[in-house]
């Protein structure tokens, strides 16, 4: 979903400079199938698409996938599409209908408007492709308002039949449709599919928070020169000084607290990991002489440097 979301955003002419500002969306994310991009992120990507929409629903985009069966492993593996804790499936049986619900998390209207949008069409056209033939919902329900034209997202849909306002987001089916077998069944690759889908759940990562993000911007800064500038983190993290520090200020931290804190984690990792003499450590990380990097390692840990060294690497001389 957040690649899917990246390229839709892209494609609505969002500039990378601005894709950049947008937490949880690089390379480095997007690219590694183990990591989930959380709803909020995926939901401000959304944002900039709904922003060149002409009223005409750009949530409801076309797709592929299965039926009653397929919507439950669906929902039960929710998880391995977006963020369990913000986006709800479900299937509800009632006789000769079937009836899925869909919702995902908060956010401006607008953009959970076109999510959900997207997310109804989603299962219509799988539906579709996976049984070969027209299938068409009794009806569709939607939480929002309806669109200022809504004839093309009727036409996708596949019905008028359409209740805004709704309570929730619902999509309802004939049985006869969704129960009916699905041509090119593979009896034993379900069984497949739900261990791959297991292993993957089992292995996600949740995603770096901002703050762990730019810890780890400061921390690779402080180790290629003393005293990284708040100028030089806010570019290595594609964002201004000014937001910066703002923030930092939001998750309850100053650039001053963050910057010695850095400096700290630095010296003492040369200190334990290393056999440099004390006046190299202290150059490196920005300190005048050893005497003040003694004093500020005394502050920090209540030892000296030569003690700190033989805690951490037993048996070697003292700096």
């Amino acid at each position: 979903m957040g690649r899917f979301a990246v390229g839709a955003a892209r494609s609505a002419g969002m500039s990378g400079a601005r894709l950049a500002r947008i937490p949880h969306t690089g390379p480095d994310i997007l690219g590694d199938g183990l990591v989930r991009v959380p709803t909020s992120s995926v939901l401000w990507l959304w944002e900039q698409v709904i922003l060149t929409d002409s009223g005409t629903g750009v949530g409801a985009f076309a797709a592929s996938r299965d039926l009653i069966d397929a919507f439950r492993v669906i929902g039960e593996y929710i998880g391995s599409l977006g963020d369990p804790g913000a986006d709800q499936f479900e299937v509800v049986e009632d006789g000769a209908l079937v009836t899925v619900r869909y919702s995902t998390g908060t956010a401006e209207q607008d953009v959970v408007t076109a999510v959900e949008q997207f997310g109804i069409g989603l299962m219509i056209t799988r539906a579709r492709a996976a049984a070969h033939r027209d299938i068409r919902p009794v009806s569709v329900s939607f939480r929002h308002r309806a669109p200022a034209v809504p004839g093309p997202l009727a036409e996708l849909l596949g019905t008028r039949n359409i209740a805004y306002g709704a309570p929730a987001n619902t999509v309802t089916f004939l049985r006869s449709d969704v129960a009916a077998p699905l041509p090119g069944h593979h009896p034993g690759l379900l069984g497949i599919l739900r261990a791959h889908a297991d292993s993957t759940l089992a292995e996600a990562r949740p995603v770096r928070t901002w703050l762990e993000a730019f810890h780890a911007a400061a921390c690779q800064a402080s180790a290629e020169e003393p005293n990284p500038s708040l100028a030089t983190i806010a570019a290595r993290m594609g964002t201004t000084t000014r937001t910066l520090q703002r923030r930092l200020a939001e998750h309850g931290t100053t650039w001053r607290t963050e910057a010695e804190a850095a400096r700290a984690q630095r010296a003492c990792e040369l200190i334990r990991a290393s056999q440099l003499p004390l006046h190299a450590i202290a150059a490196r990380t920005g300190y005048s002489d050893p005497r003040a990097l003694r004093r500020a390692v005394r502050r920090w840990h209540g030892v000296s440097p030569s003690e700190l060294r033989q805690a951490g690497l037993p048996g070697e001389a003292a700096a």
